[in-house]
This record gives C-alpha cells, sequence and structure tokens, in this order.
C-alpha cells in the first residue's frame, strides 16, 4: 500500500527529519531495548510506524531474529537500518492487517500524527498484531512534525481496553532520570496486554506493584524546564519591547511593515 495518508504531505517526512530524531531513536533504543527483553523475551517483533528501523535494529542486536517494521511510503530504502526485506510500505492511517503475529508489537511516538478520527482504528489494527505492545504517543501540546491527535494517556488507555488489553506502567519510572533517554520516550511509555495472556500478566505483575503506580498523565520535567525557559525568554522580550519608545519599534519593522502600516491608516 503506496498511498500516503490523508491530510500528510511527503516532503514533511523527508531525511531531515528521520536524520533530526534518528540519535534519540537508537539511543533510547540501546537502554530500554534490552530491558523489553528481559521482560518480555520476544523471539518476533513489529513495529508500525517505525521509521528507519533504529529500534528494530536494536532488537536485532539483541537476537531478535524475527523483525518486521511497516511505515509510510516517504521512507526511503537506503534510510532504513534494517533488511529491505524486513520493511513494508502501509498506510498507517488505514485500518490494516498484520501479515502474521508476533510475540511483540510496538508503536513508539507515531499515533499523535494520525488524524483522530483514525485512532479507534490504529489500535485495533496494532493490537491484531500481537497479545503484546510496546506503545507511546505525545501528549496534548507536546510539539512535534505534523502532530495531529495530541492526547493525554487515559486517551489510547481506553482504546486498548476496549480491544481487550491491560495497562502495564513497567518502564517509566526504571528510565525517568536516564539522561540517554528522550524525555518523550521516558513520559510516554507503557506496555498493554492482552487480558487472557495470565502468563505475560503475571511476568509484569511481578515488576509492578501498586505501591510504584504512576498517574497514567504525567509530564517529565526535561519537558517542563523546556517550556518554562521558552515562557521566560518570551517574557524578557516582551519587557524589553515595553520600554522602547514607540517610534523605535516602528522604525525596527522594515520598510514592507511601515508601508503596510500606512495603508491601513489611509482606511
Amino acid at each position: 500500500m503506496d498511498t500516503l495518508p490523508v491530510g500528510h504531505a511527503q516532503t514533511k517526512y523527508n531525511g531531515a527529519f528521520y536524520q533530526t530524531i534518528s540519535k534519540s531513536s537508537s539511543d533510547a533504543a540501546a537502554e530500554v531495548v534490552p530491558e523489553i527483553v528481559r521482560l518480555l523475551a520476544p523471539r518476533s517483533v513489529a513495529d508500525i510506524g517505525c521509521g528507519t528501523g533504529a529500534w528494530l535494529a536494536a532488537f536485532k542486536n539483541h537476537d531478535v531474529q524475527e523483525i518486521c517494521g511497516l511505515d509510510g511510503p516517504w521512507v526511503e530504502a537506503d534510510q532504513l537500518e534494517i533488511p529491505r526485506e524486513s520493511f513494508q510500505k502501509i498506510d498507517l492511517s488505514q485500518p490494516f492487517v498484520a501479515p502474521r503475529r508476533f510475540d511483540l508489537a510496538m508503536s513508539l511516538e507515531v499515533a499523535e500524527h494520525l488524524p483522530s478520527e483514525a485512532a479507534d482504528g490504529f489500535i485495533r489494527s496494532l493490537t491484531s498484531f500481537s497479545d503484546c505492545a510496546l506503545f507511546s504517543a505525545a501528549i496534548p501540546h507536546q510539539g512535534g512534525t505534523d502532530h495531529l491527535n495530541e492526547q493525554w494517556p487515559e486517551y489510547w488507555e481506553r482504546r486498548f481496553s476496549d480491544a481487550g488489553f491491560v495497562a502495564f506502567d513497567c518502564l517509566r519510572r526504571r528510565f525517568w532520570n536516564r539522561e540517554a533517554v528522550a524525555w518523550w520516550y521516558v513520559q510516554n511509555m507503557f506496555i498493554f496486554v492482552r487480558r487472557g495472556r495470565t502468563d505475560i500478566l503475571q511476568r509484569l505483575s511481578d515488576h509492578v506493584s501498586p505501591a510504584q503506580s504512576w498517574p497514567l498523565s504525567v509530564v517529565h520535567p526535561r519537558k517542563y524546564q523546556d517550556v518554562v525557559d521558552k515562557l521566560q525568554l518570551a517574557s524578557r522580550r516582551v519587557d524589553y519591547l515595553s520600554q522602547r519608545p514607540f517610534m523605535e519599534l516602528v522604525g525596527a519593522m522594515g520598510p514592507s511593515a511601515l508601508r503596510a502600516i500606512r495603508r491601513r491608516l489611509k482606511r
């Protein structure tokens, strides 16, 4: 399926986009994947919205031999970090069927790029791949390239619950202070398990106690500090401008702005 999702422009997910996120993906995967392997011991992994395949490459480096990456046609073959035969082009905004079952399905910071009307179908499609899913998605005002549906984790938890899955918050605390893991992964990562899989449920329950439970919706300190820094900078700029004489500010606008003001005053 080589069609672009509705509302997406191919140029938004170009080489520059993947170059920007490549290091953060690889660094995070190097830290998180060993823990996932320890917890779940997957022999096969599918990554829906895999980008260049950095996370799958990390799984392969930890002896997970069967990998499958799916993403849009904007991912060029020469950008892939996984074998080309392990990658499939797909329209993620439309319902899709798993080519086969996997021990683990994952989708990290992808769902927010899809329109809200695609959310239910995307989770149904994701959960058709496996009884266990590693998932994260951007929270409101997180910011990013072409984010169409930023939601708090409760929004996604309800959709997983409707599909018969239970949420486990067993990763955020472990990686909360790991500088090598980008804050958006640390803040948003959950594992979801199908209710009937008592073996996996028990295994994860051994690693999560009620005393360790956090609210689903939290903001990482690194994100909080970034927002505060930007607000303080904006406030300083406003204070500076408010102290400048009006005509000095007008003069700094440039000829085109002055002409626009004159036209407005003549009306």
